[in-house]
């Protein structure tokens, strides 16, 4: 089995989507969750797991789906 990794451009924009993800969105939605708001809370969840898997991804260059 060949060992593939992503190429350096869709790495770099994984890094960035990841990066507003976590910087700008899980804030946000983490604010709108304190009010008691239920999408807040899922967004915030989603927001998280969604910039650290964009994130660790754009840092390995293997995602999910990707034979160990």
């Amino acid at each position: 089995m060949e060992n593939t990794v992503t190429r350096l451009p869709f790495r770099i924009l994984a890094g960035i989507l990841g990066a507003i993800l976590l910087l700008y969105s899980l804030p946000v939605s983490l604010l709108e969750a304190s009010t008691g708001s239920l999408r807040g809370c899922f967004m915030a969840v989603s927001c998280l797991v969604g910039g650290i898997g964009l994130t660790l991804g754009a840092y390995t260059g293997r995602w999910f789906n990707s034979p160990a």
